[in-house]
């Protein structure tokens, strides 16, 4: 029994002399660990982001996305009508779709890149408010 004390003591203060080297060492680095947390993230952290970057521009930068969506589907539906128009071999009606289908391509370009930057800048702002 007294040697199970022994080894139980022994192995506390090398425990205790690990700590205590670990505490030594790690008030001389420049860096720290970090504590990864799983799970999942509070509703109220997203609040906070989003009145960061600012509700407006957060509802401004979803509709923006609706619209992006509703091109896209845009697109489908005039590749749709001309597959299925029975004068789709005329240079009027091609024409006509392309001219379409065109506009609808470049508009989505240009909302879709200019979302990308909103966003991009809205969680830049955010995140120097944040940090």
């Amino acid at each position: 029994e007294s040697s199970e004390h022994l080894k139980d003591n022994g192995e506390h203060k090398k425990e205790q002399l690990h700590r205590m080297e670990k505490k030594k060492s790690s008030s001389n680095r420049l860096t720290q660990d970090e504590k990864a947390f799983t799970g999942t993230v509070e509703m109220s952290i997203y609040v906070k982001y989003i009145q960061a970057m600012g509700v407006h521009v957060f509802c401004f930068y979803i509709v923006l996305c609706c619209i992006c969506q509703a091109l896209l589907l845009g697109t489908n539906g005039v590749l749709t009508t001309w597959s299925d128009d029975q004068n789709r071999d005329d240079a009027s009606a091609r024409d006509f779709y392309m001219t379409i289908y065109g506009c609808m391509g470049v508009t989505q370009t240009v909302i879709f890149l200019s979302k990308e930057i909103i966003l991009y800048l809205a969680c830049a702002k955010a995140s120097r408010l944040i940090h």
